[in-house]
């Protein structure tokens, strides 16, 4: 236990030495690393789609999943539909 407490003095010494910067020098951070600027983040820049647009993709995924399904369909259609994703 007395190993421990010193393993956490010494930390603690080194944080405070090196005046709270994480990680070798990186100041103006947050916790998972990412750079901290004077802009708060107020949640405009996430974009929620509303509910026609969930339809509407839930719509063209259904259709696609129909046509796939589809073995009349040319192999060159089938191709066609999958290879954008």
């Amino acid at each position: 236990m007395e190993n421990l407490r010193q393993g956490a003095r010494s930390m603690a010494e080194q944080m405070m030495r090196s005046g709270g910067q994480r990680g070798g020098g990186q100041a103006n951070r947050d916790p998972l690393g990412r750079k901290q600027g004077d802009r708060l983040d107020d949640g405009d820049s996430v974009k929620v789609p509303n509910e026609i647009t969930v339809q509407r993709a839930r719509a063209i995924l259904d259709e696609l999943r129909k046509r796939l399904g589809q073995p009349s369909r040319p192999p060159v259609e089938l191709e066609r539909l999958v290879k954008p994703y």
